[in-house]
């Protein structure tokens, strides 16, 4: 009998369409080998379907925190479509395995794509504040750390504490959207929001380096 995942690849190989959200829950969880034959399958998709399924996986992860589709946004780090590439930092958001620190600083060192850039920015002063509350070890925390400050040196960014660059994000998103405030790339903008309150709220808790809102004001 065919496993799931099989099956789900099957069918996007054979009929590259947005399949039913049900069965996107197979996505979750996946070992080493799985992962691997679902990188492999990634590649053969159309573009539009590679941003459908990772705009729905971002969802469905923001929604309920049991399901972790971590496997498929590393996936799409290394995707050619900078949106992909967004959206898949944004959905690695609760995923605090410190393994992402290095996956994300080479994302802020060499990407090409300002919003890719913000994002992984982002991230990385989550793994900063994670360090100064003790919940990950020195080195990774320093490894962020000196990731965003490398970039403001370079010039990528200045005022890297400000939350400048996600409204600019959304901004960006929002286009493409059409503009709806109902809009599924807004409406994470929002919970993303939500979620850097919820790690660290309190007069006590300074946010570091490129944490708040995202790294910085972005350079033309």
């Amino acid at each position: 009998m065919k496993r799931p995942l099989d099956s789900l690849l099957d069918d996007l190989r054979t009929n590259p369409v947005m399949p039913a959200q049900a069965s996107l829950y197979v996505l979750s969880n996946l070992e080493a080998a799985d992962g691997a034959r679902v990188r492999e399958a990634w590649l053969g998709l159309p573009l539009e379907l590679r941003r459908e399924i990772i705009n729905r996986l971002a969802e469905l992860a923001e929604a309920d925190f049991e399901v972790n589709f971590g496997a498929v946004f590393r996936i799409g780090l290394d995707d050619g479509d900078a949106e992909v590439r967004t959206t898949a930092i944004e959905g690695l958001w609760e995923d605090e395995d410190v393994r992402l620190v290095p996956l994300l600083a080479a994302r802020l060192r060499t990407d090409e794509d300002a919003g890719v850039r913000a994002a992984a920015a982002t991230s990385l002063g989550r793994f900063v504040l994670l360090g100064e509350l003790d919940k990950i070890r020195p080195i990774p925390k320093a490894a962020a750390y000196e990731a965003l400050l490398a970039a403001c040196v370079r010039g990528r960014y200045r005022n890297a504490g400000s939350a400048a660059a996600r409204p600019r994000i959304a901004g960006l998103r929002g286009q493409r959207d059409g503009g709806r405030p109902d809009s599924p790339s807004l409406r994470r903008t929002g919970r993303a929001d939500a979620r850097q309150r919820r790690l660290c709220d309190g007069p006590q808790c300074r946010y570091p380096l490129g944490t708040t809102g995202a790294a910085g004001t972005l350079q033309p």
